[in-house]
């Protein structure tokens, strides 16, 4: 028997949807994983880094930002030393960056200045630059060959100048020198002697004598002569100061032209030295 087609209900596939039983849950996403909490020691660390790179970066800008770039270079403080020296042995220049300076560089520098005792090298904010230095005084000379080289209470050379050009300190006498070279020690023939003149002289200058005196000698025995045109015999160098206190004592009670022994002064005695108008050395 023969089918016929015509009789079949036509189906369209495309509308027909599979019903889901009621009784069937859909399936749940997992929810999503949070990220896990940092600790506080990285969170510590973090902020240590980012603290390091601004500082570094602000540190660099520093460096290279024209703001402190030098424009004044000030010097306070000298009288005998020319301001352009110090500038010249400070070694800075106008346009170098402030905070790019080797300070101490720069003090050891000026310190090679004669007749400089010490250096500060200060920055004054932003672009200035300031130098206060405190100078060397001479406290005796010596003459050679026509000229006056002074020295500082250390024995040091501060300068060597011709016969007219002086200043008001004692005369060294009797001391035989090698070589002098500026802000260099006197390279004197006999060191010891030497030294003891200098001992001499920082008494008289502690003790502000050595205005008064004009000369210093040794032949024996320490002569030293005064404007008032006294002569002492210091003896030798034992008991300095004491000697010194008595030499002033009784310097600030007589009208010149004496001769002061205090060679033999006994400094647990209370007895005056002895002297005399009229002796001689």
């Amino acid at each position: 028997m023969k089918k016929d087609y015509d009789d079949f209900e036509e189906i369209d596939f495309l509308d027909y949807e599979e019903e889901v039983p009621n009784n069937v849950e859909e399936e749940e996403e997992p929810p999503e994983k949070e990220p896990p909490k940092k600790s506080k020691g990285e969170l510590i660390k973090e902020i240590i880094i980012s603290a390091i790179i601004l500082l570094v970066t602000f540190i660099l800008i520093l460096l290279f930002s024209p703001i402190f770039n030098i424009t004044n270079i000030k010097v306070e403080g000298n009288k005998k030393v020319d301001e352009n020296i110090i500038k010249s042995e400070a070694d800075v220049n106008i346009g170098q960056n402030i905070l790019r300076l080797n300070k101490v560089q720069m003090k050891n520098n000026i310190l090679s200045v004669p007749y400089v005792d010490e250096a500060k090298i200060l920055r004054v904010w932003p672009n200035t630059i300031l130098i206060n230095i405190s100078e060397k005084e001479p406290i005796a000379k010596l003459k050679l060959l026509g000229s006056n080289i002074f020295i500082d209470e250390d024995g040091y050379v501060l300068e060597v100048l011709t016969d007219d050009e002086d200043y008001e300190v004692p005369l060294l006498e009797n001391i035989e020198v090698s070589s002098i070279i500026p802000n260099r020690e006197l390279d004197a023939d006999n060191p010891e002697l030497y030294k003891k003149y200098l001992e001499i002289l920082k008494n008289l200058k502690n003790n502000d004598m050595l205005e008064n005196i004009t000369k210093i000698k040794f032949t024996d025995t320490f002569i030293l002569y005064t404007v008032n045109g006294d002569k002492i015999n210091m003896g030798d160098t034992s008991d300095i100061n004491y000697k010194v206190l008595r030499l002033k004592s009784i310097l600030e009670n007589n009208t010149g032209n004496l001769y002061i022994d205090i060679s033999n002064v006994d400094t647990w005695s209370t007895s005056y030295p002895i002297w005399d108008d009229t002796e001689e050395i």
